[in-house]
């Protein structure tokens, strides 16, 4: 079982408009689609026409390229890395959701989030250095090291540094913007899969 501790959100969520834009309906409609979740962040964005432009813009276009560039395993240790290493409630949910699927079996998500995943045996030597990579590209201040980067590029091409950096950015961004804005899990599961009953 995890010990993972999530910093518990005991506050209100800042407060989405009563109207949104016109334009951005249909946008905000597909998301609650595809996740059939309602996404209260999506919502709050909307106070603002042109974040929530850019904040869509951006999601699509780096998870286009993760599925293009990486496996789904890859893609889901980032966000998973990235998701525990913020302690984003909102983030854990979504992102440990159905980890299984992936290809990530229990005791490796229990590394994650313990943070010894340098010494759980699942991960490759290439997994170990992403995971310590995204590690430090989550922490604050950012503290990422020049070898890291060097043994990270024995084992992925320029392409797919170029897209797990993006990905990894992108959880980060949601995450920090998520907890900022008080926004609660959504239900996905992830806190379900991950065992994490603290929250």
């Amino acid at each position: 079982m995890a010990l993972f501790i999530l910093n518990i959100m005991k506050h209100m969520t800042l407060p989405a408009p009563d109207n949104i834009p016109f334009l951005l309906r249909p946008v905000l409609w597909a998301s609650e689609k595809i996740t059939g979740k309602r996404m209260e962040i999506s919502r709050i964005l909307s106070w603002s026409f042109p974040v929530a432009l850019a904040a869509g813009i951006l999601e699509s276009g780096v998870e286009r390229a993760a599925r293009k560039k990486l496996s789904k395993r890859t893609a889901k240790l980032i966000r998973m890395q990235v998701s525990l290493r913020t302690g984003c409630p909102f983030c854990i949910d979504m992102n440990g959701f159905a980890f299984r699927e992936s290809g990530i079996t229990g005791d490796e998500a229990l590394a994650l989030q313990n943070g010894m995943w340098k010494d759980c045996s699942g991960f490759s030597a290439a997994e170990k250095i992403l995971l310590d990579w995204v590690n430090q590209m989550s922490l604050t201040p950012i503290a990422v090291k020049g070898e890291t980067l060097d043994a990270l590029q024995k084992f992925y091409s320029p392409r797919e540094i170029t897209v797990m950096g993006a990905l990894a950015g992108k959880v980060n961004l949601w995450a920090r913007i998520l907890q900022a804005y008080q926004v609660q899990p959504a239900g996905f599961g992830g806190l379900r899969d991950l065992e994490i009953h603290n929250f």
